[in-house]
């Protein structure tokens, strides 16, 4: 795993590319920091083996939460089903 960086480090080295190049990061950035909707969580969580009845009952109990990303504790577990 990578460790994190500090904020003033990721500063440096995103300002140390060519405009074009850092506004193409930036926009990545901002898409993959962005809160996902309740139909991105719900698919989300269907991938991840919820059943979709579930899943969506999650989705939307969550719907306040600014979640950016869902993905499951261990590759290998199995998700609680009912």
């Amino acid at each position: 795993m990578i460790p994190a960086l500090k904020m003033e480090h990721v500063r440096a080295r995103v300002g140390a590319f060519d405009p074009p190049v850092r506004r193409a990061i930036l926009e990545c950035l901002d898409e993959l920091a962005r809160p996902m909707t309740v139909r991105e969580v719900e698919r989300a969580l269907k991938a991840c083996g919820y059943l979709s009845i579930d899943a969506k009952r999650l989705a939307t109990a969550l719907k306040g939460v600014s979640i950016v990303a869902v993905m499951p504790k261990d590759a290998d577990a199995e998700p609680p089903r009912n």
